[in-house]
């Protein structure tokens, strides 16, 4: 497991979320797929379930072709993670078939793992020269659509502003929907 106690992480057991659907005589009952699709699949799927027209400019691709038991087409069969961590360090993840590869934005060397052979990802392949050619591919294509200055910049204009609220709120002295002052020690409060 990884030492996994939240999902902060690039395992399976933290990036792999089932999708449960269930619609009784068009769906088939009982029926697994391990094709790889996004949250943001999500709304096409509905809308094409609908019978409307895709979005222009959209991100999502309908999973509806694969939930009904047709061939899913071009669908791609890839997904990516991103995660910026309390260290402050941006990571990103690319999934595609059977390989799993993430880098961060330091001096880390990239992780690559073959899921179909190594299921539990406690074998990286990052550094195995056999695989090199692998890596490097998953790596460009890591960051052809990444731009982590970026996150790195936003993620400070964020943090900025949730000081200045803190302050804010700090100075106004708010109180709790029972009218009682909020506790001195409420920065330390973390709300999920």
């Amino acid at each position: 497991e990884h030492g996994c106690w939240w999902k902060s992480s690039y395992y399976e057991g933290s990036v792999g979320v089932p999708l449960i659907a269930s619609l009784p005589g068009v769906i088939a009952p009982n029926v697994e797929s391990h094709q790889i699709c996004n949250l943001m699949d999500i709304g096409p799927t509905l809308l094409d379930m609908a019978g409307g027209n895709p979005l222009p400019d959209i991100h999502g691709h309908s999973l509806w072709p694969l939930l009904a038991g047709r061939d899913a087409g071009d669908h791609p069969n890839e997904t990516f993670s991103e995660h910026l961590g309390q260290e402050g360090i941006p990571s990103r993840m690319i999934r595609t078939g059977p390989w799993k590869c993430y880098t961060y934005y330091d001096d880390t060397a990239p992780v690559l793992y073959n899921l179909e052979d190594d299921p539990d990802e406690m074998h990286n392949l990052g550094n195995d020269p056999n695989y090199e050619h692998i890596r490097d591919r998953f790596v460009s294509r890591i960051f052809e659509n990444w731009d982590p200055e970026y996150v790195l910049r936003e993620n400070a204009d964020i943090n900025r502003d949730i000081r200045l609220l803190t302050r804010w709120g700090q100075a106004i002295q708010p109180t709790l929907p029972d009218s009682l002052p909020v506790p001195d020690d409420a920065e330390d409060i973390e709300c999920r």
